[in-house]
């Protein structure tokens, strides 16, 4: 106690502290904490003088007790007092420190910051923040503070404090990198983020640098409608529908999305694509909208594109399936509300065309298939439709059903006269299915399934007749409430199911794939497999939760495969695309990106499609090549054991293999392989045989040269565990019965 009090008295002494004694720069005030602290060194100090021990000592301990370093210093900046704190907070003693000069102790970048601060006159009340170096070699963040003492007309030195702010800091740094790194983020989307107020000029507060690239306009020419207003923007014709749209967002509380155009400086059209909501206060007063604006003029065109190739086939210029089954729903909506509205759909199947692509190739089928046609269009009113419903088949939507049958009679008539093509006549006939809309049909696919059934009833019955459509026949026909209201139903209810079969290695008999299908366990009517209800489904507007329901069930499978397998031979799997919308390029892109994450690189995929959905989306299959590809997905193609697809569409495809629709022939129908074999082994891909019941399976398929077998399907839906315990061959095969899985 002695030291520190010779040590302030030595410092009244240098100080001089009078009772004239006055702070430097009278403009500024000196801070009151600085001139309390002046105050109790000052006493301090004079109680030395008196030998007042125990006052002295009371005042010490009421200066060690603040928790900020109080410090004296001389003219020459050297310490000279120090408060306990100093030790607490840097780690050094007091002996050590007396007479250190105070920079010795800040950071060498920070020096000449403090330097300039002590030596300034008008200096910050506030202080000054630096980096201390303590005795441990950590870095304080450190707010200096101080104030000189004059003794008469000379200083006499200084009294400051040092208080910690090093978490204030290091959280004030943290909070500037955030805000760092949001704006770079912001400024650097693809896009344009916004906040405005809900107005029909939608003025904007605050846009992001991506207003430039999106509009052609920088960020301060449609902040408060400086040049003009980001509503002059959108194209007029969207100008209502945007506002609307976003009201009733606002109105239900909820985020709004829409799509629209813009024309931007440059004079070009865009579309933009818009995600926002409303920024309400607690009291659900509306501050403002916040969202984001992107391009989407390219996959706009993309999608326009694709609707107008959906909608007529090149070259024959007659409507798809789409267009085809838009007319029928119109054509059934226009009967329900005018009892002189009757109409009809024929379905005529061209008997044995199977035979000619194998017999004549497959171009000249095409050209006569394209004669039909044209026979056909012959006998139709211009007000009647005309689709090439699959290779071998046509549909006809009559708008009077009154004629139906006489132009049905005409049709097969018609057959009677032969195709001449390249000086050779070739003779078919017509098996054609009716269905008459006044039967009380609900939907296009259910008037379409029945004309199908009809149809398939004709070529039973030996082929080149005419078959009326029966409902209620018992064979796929709708109930009462009709089939489309049981679909709607049935993924709420849970009725769809996976099925799993086995493909096994022709040479090796071990186990190469499981293939996946989609099923419908239809109540009271038994299992279906997709192709005999997805037709009607993918109208329906629940084909959006039965799509979700199937990307949902074979992630959870592609991830169980990959667990299952662990380090073990890549097993593949296949995959069903159980219809057209299926092939859509958005909805194809995302559901290969996610089975490929879920599946994981050592798992192969490959998807199922069909002849018919090859040719029918061979535009929405182009355009999603680039992910196919990025994925290392391929194609498995369902072809017929008597043809294969035209050779020049597989380069264009990663085909993986062909798979035959129909079961090979059996030992004795003939040695000849069938054309697919000839197909698949010219151009590199395997093949994928079904065998017919009572054979062996895999003996069955290697005679026919084919490289993989796929078992039938068993009776029973089993999971996926069930399909890898399986045997890849057993007695059951022989017998022609489906192996338990």
């Amino acid at each position: 106690m002695a030291t520190r009090q010779d040590g302030l008295y030595h410092l009244r002494r240098r100080m001089n502290l009078d009772a004239g004694r006055t702070m430097a720069g009278s403009k500024q005030q000196p801070n009151q904490h600085l001139r309390m602290l002046d105050g109790l060194i000052d006493e301090l100090a004079a109680t030395v003088g008196r030998v007042d021990g125990p006052r002295a000592a009371a005042l010490a301990a009421m200066l060690d007790s603040i928790d900020a370093v109080v410090f004296a210093m001389s003219r020459s900046a050297r310490l000279v007092y120090v408060n306990a704190a100093w030790e607490r907070l840097s780690g050094y003693p007091e002996a050590h420190t007396r007479g250190t000069g105070l920079i010795d102790y800040v950071h060498p970048r920070d020096q000449a910051a403090i330097s300039r601060y002590v030596g300034d006159e008008h200096r910050d009340r506030e202080g000054v923040v630096a980096r201390w170096l303590a005795r441990d070699g950590s870095c304080l963040r450190l707010n200096l503070r101080i104030c000189t003492l004059n003794g008469g007309s000379e200083q006499a030195g200084f009294v400051g404090t040092l208080t910690d702010v090093t978490r204030r800091v290091l959280a004030e740094d943290v909070r500037q990198a955030s805000h760092r790194t949001l704006s770079v983020l912001v400024n650097n989307l693809p896009g344009m983020v916004y906040r405005g107020r809900n107005n029909p000029d939608w003025t904007m507060e605050f846009v992001s640098q991506g207003a430039a690239e999106l509009t052609g306009y920088r960020p301060r020419d449609l902040i408060n409608n400086r040049r003009l207003p980001y509503g002059a923007l959108i194209v007029e014709a969207d100008r209502q529908q945007v506002w609307d749209r976003v009201q009733a967002g606002l109105r239900e509380n909820r985020p709004y999305e829409l799509t629209y155009r813009i024309r931007t400086a440059q004079g070009t059209e865009k579309w933009v694509l818009e995600r926002g909501r409303g920024n309400f206060s607690a009291s659900g007063e509306l501050l403002g909208l916040e969202g984001f604006i992107t391009d989407i003029t390219e996959e706009k065109r993309a999608e326009l594109r694709l609707q107008r190739e959906n909608l007529y086939e090149a070259p024959s210029g007659l409507p798809t399936r789409l267009l085809f089954m838009d007319r029928i729903e119109r054509a059934l909506l226009r009967a329900r509300h005018s009892a002189g509205c009757k109409c009809a759909v024929l379905l005529v199947s061209l008997d044995r065309f199977a035979r000619l692509r194998t017999t004549r190739g497959a171009d000249c089928a095409e050209r006569v298939a394209a004669d039909v046609g044209r026979r056909i269009q012959d006998f139709l009113h211009p007000v009647d439709s005309l689709s090439r419903w699959r290779q071998d088949e046509f549909a006809v939507l009559l708008e009077d059903a009154d004629d139906a049958r006489a132009i049905a009679q005409r049709l097969k008539d018609s057959m009677r006269f032969p195709i001449v093509d390249d000086g050779t006549e070739t003779y078919l006939t017509a098996s054609i299915g009716i269905a008459l809309g006044s039967s009380g049909y609900a939907g296009a696919g259910e008037m379409m399934h029945d004309a199908a059934a009809a149809m398939g009833r004709a070529k039973e019955l030996g082929g080149a007749r005419i078959e009326d459509a029966r409902r209620g026949s018992g064979m796929w026909r709708p109930t009462a409430s009709g089939i489309e209201e049981e679909l709607s139903r049935a993924v709420d209810n849970a009725e769809f199911a996976l099925g799993f079969s086995r493909v096994v290695d022709v040479a090796t008999a071990s186990l190469a794939a499981v293939d996946i299908q989609l099923l419908w366990e239809r109540p009271q009517r038994g299992r279906l497999p997709a192709r005999e209800f997805f037709d009607i489904a993918e109208h329906l507007p629940m084909v959006k939760a039965l799509k979700g329901w199937y990307i949902n069930a074979l992630l959870a499978q592609a991830a169980a495969l990959r667990e299952r397998l662990g380090g073990d031979q890549p097993l593949r799997m296949h995959v069903e695309i159980a219809g057209r919308c299926m092939l859509e390029p958005g909805f194809l892109g995302r559901m290969v990106t996610q089975l490929r994450a879920a599946a994981g690189a050592r798992v192969p995929l490959a998807l199922e499609i069909s002849e018919d959905m090859l040719r029918d989306c061979a535009s929405a299959l182009r355009e999603s090549l680039g992910v196919l590809r990025a994925q290392d997905v391929a194609f498995i193609i369902d072809v017929q054991a008597e043809r294969g697809p035209a050779p020049d569409i597989l380069p264009e495809l990663p085909v993986y293999a062909l798979r035959l629709g129909e079961p090979l022939p059996r030992q004795g129908d003939g040695d000849a392989p069938p054309p697919a074999t000839a197909i698949a082994r010219g151009t590199g891909v395997r093949l994928i045989a079904r065998c017919p019941a009572g054979v062996d399976g895999l003996a069955h398929a290697r005679l026919h040269g084919c490289d993989l077998y796929q078992a039938p399907p068993p009776r029973t839906v089993v999971d996926l565990e069930g399909a890898l315990r399986a045997s890849c061959h057993s007695e059951a095969d022989a017998a022609g019965e489906p192996v338990p899985l």
